[in-house]
């Protein structure tokens, strides 16, 4: 059982795009009850797949990226609908649900997130076939 850290860049989430590098911690996401869901860490076939997801999309995962090794009971509960108090969220969350896509002004906690290309307004299909959540360890803004 395994997360992998990469860089994510050229992506947006909530209404404004903003140009920001990422340095972020993956893992599978699981529904948890109503308002919460879960990071659990991903089985081996699923690492191979996010391998090839990032492979196929570098401009979006620059960089080397690093696998770490988890214990199969480890979890990470992350409230849903939690509003954010830095004004960018802690998670994020790729996924081809578009439900989970929101269009509102507030800056969750946990923010639905899409690929871009280098422009930042055409977005990518996701190519997934399973959500994953990445826990958000240090960001640059990019002017």
């Amino acid at each position: 059982m395994y997360s992998i850290n990469t860089q994510l860049d050229y992506f947006k989430f909530g209404p404004d795009p903003k140009r920001m590098l990422a340095n972020i911690t993956w893992f599978k996401c699981a529904a948890a009850g109503d308002l919460k869901i879960q990071a659990v860490p991903l089985e081996d076939f699923e690492i191979e797949e996010f391998k090839n997801y990032i492979e196929a999309n570098p401009c979006n995962f620059p960089g080397q990226y690093f696998i770490e090794k988890h214990r199969a009971g480890d979890q990470n509960a992350a409230p849903l609908n939690s509003p954010s108090t830095s004004g960018f969220p802690s998670w994020l969350l790729l996924s081809d649900d578009r439900q989970l896509q929101s269009g509102s002004d507030i800056i969750y906690k946990v923010m639905p997130a899409v690929l871009t290309d280098e422009s930042c307004r055409n977005q990518k299909a996701y190519g997934l076939g399973f959500a994953v959540l990445g826990k958000i360890q240090v960001y640059k803004i990019n002017k």
